[in-house]
C-alpha cells in the first residue's frame, strides 16, 4: 500500500485543507518539508475557505472578568428544546486577560478593543488590507486603511456618505471585497447601503430590498450569513439576505418567530436553515428556518456578557 508521505503533494494538499486547523499544526511538525508545503499562503488560503464551505464556525464568549471562552459549534449536542456547547478557555502565557472587547472577526483574526480606547470610531475589519476607520467628529468623514505588509497607514478616498446617521457599535461588514456600513447621502440624507471596495479603495452603493422604503432602512443592522450581506430588523426580527451579491432582485426575507420582545444580534448560519443569534440578554439561540422553530443554546459554565462567531484558521497577521 503506497504510502500517504509519498502520495502527489495535490492529494495531501486537499486531504489536510479539511483538517481543522489545530491538525494542520501537529501535521507541521512531521517534518521542514511539510512545514514549509502547510505554511504556504496558497495552502492557508485553500484551508480557510474549505472551512468557510464546511462551516466550521465556533462561538467566542466574554465575561466582564476579561474572560474569553470559545466552543465550537459543530461539537454541539441537541437536547429536545436546548442545544449546549462545552467550552475551553482561552488563555496566552503573556497576557492574562488576552480580550477586553472583540469588535470583530474575520478569516480567524479579532479585532479587540484595548481598555485604554477612550472613543470609537466607525470601523471595519477585513484581511485584504485589515483595518478601516471612518473618523467621527469631523468636517470630512476620510478613511485610513491600514496595510499589514508595510505596516503603515495611508489616507484612501474621503467618503461622500454621512456615517453618523448609523448606529456607531455597528461593525462594518465584509463581503465580496468590501466593507459595508449604513449611511446617508450627505447631498439629499437618503439612507444607503454603502460599500468600501478594499481592491479600488472606493465607495458605492449597494442596493437595498426594493420592499424597503430608504428611509427605513436605518432601522435596520446588517451582518453576514453564510457569506451573504444581510439585513436585519433587531425588534421586529425581519432578516433580508442577498443571495447574489450586487443584484437587487435576489433579496429574499424570513421572520424569525422569536416569543421575547427584546432585540437580537444574527451571528452565523449553520447549514442552510438555521442561524445561531443573540438576546438583548446575552442569551443564546439556534433558529431553523424552514421549521420556524427555536432552541435556546447553553455554553455549560458561561454566564457571557458578548458572543461573537469566528472560524478557527491558520492566518497569521505575520504572514501577509
Amino acid at each position: 500500500m503506497r504510502s500517504f508521505w509519498n502520495l502527489p503533494e495535490e492529494i495531501i494538499v486537499d486531504i489536510l485543507s479539511r483538517l481543522p486547523a489545530k491538525s494542520v499544526g501537529l501535521c507541521r511538525r512531521v517534518s521542514k518539508p511539510w512545514r514549509a508545503l502547510l505554511s504556504r499562503p496558497e495552502f492557508i488560503r485553500t484551508h480557510f475557505h474549505r472551512g468557510r464551505i464546511l462551516q466550521q464556525e465556533s462561538l467566542l464568549s466574554l465575561d466582564s472578568r476579561d474572560s474569553a471562552d470559545f466552543a465550537p459549534l459543530s461539537n454541539a449536542h441537541h437536547l429536545f428544546d436546548k442545544i449546549t456547547l462545552s467550552p475551553t478557555n482561552l488563555r496566552f502565557a503573556d497576557h492574562p486577560n488576552p480580550l477586553s472587547w472583540v469588535l470583530a472577526s474575520c478569516d480567524g483574526l479579532l479585532l479587540d478593543e484595548c481598555h485604554q480606547v477612550v472613543t470609537i470610531s466607525y470601523y471595519g475589519f477585513s484581511l485584504d488590507d485589515d483595518d478601516n476607520e471612518i473618523e467621527p467628529d469631523c468636517t470630512e468623514m476620510f478613511v485610513s486603511v491600514y496595510s499589514l505588509k508595510s505596516g503603515s497607514w495611508k489616507r484612501a478616498q474621503s467618503s461622500p456618505y454621512d456615517h453618523s446617521v448609523g448606529d456607531e457599535f455597528d461593525s462594518g461588514v465584509f463581503v465580496d471585497g468590501c466593507i459595508h456600513w449604513l449611511a446617508g447621502s450627505t447631498t439629499d440624507y437618503k439612507p444607503a447601503i454603502v460599500a468600501f471596495s478594499l481592491t479600488e479603495e472606493k465607495f458605492c452603493e449597494v442596493p437595498p430590498p426594493c420592499l424597503i422604503e430608504s428611509d427605513r432602512i436605518l432601522f435596520f443592522h446588517l451582518a453576514v450569513l453564510g457569506g451573504c450581506l444581510c439585513l436585519f430588523n433587531d425588534s421586529e426580527k425581519y432578516v433580508w439576505v442577498m443571495k447574489e451579491y450586487g443584484i437587487q432582485g435576489s433579496w429574499t426575507m424570513f421572520k424569525i418567530n422569536d416569543p421575547e420582545s427584546g432585540e437580537i444580534r444574527l451571528l452565523c448560519l449553520l447549514g442552510e436553515e438555521e442561524v445561531v443569534l443573540s438576546r438583548e440578554d446575552g442569551k443564546l439561540a439556534m433558529y431553523n428556518v424552514k421549521e420556524g422553530t427555536l432552541k435556546d443554546i447553553v455554553i455549560h459554565g458561561i454566564a457571557a456578557d458578548r458572543t461573537v462567531s469566528f472560524m478557527e484558521s491558520l492566518v497569521s497577521p505575520h504572514a501577509w
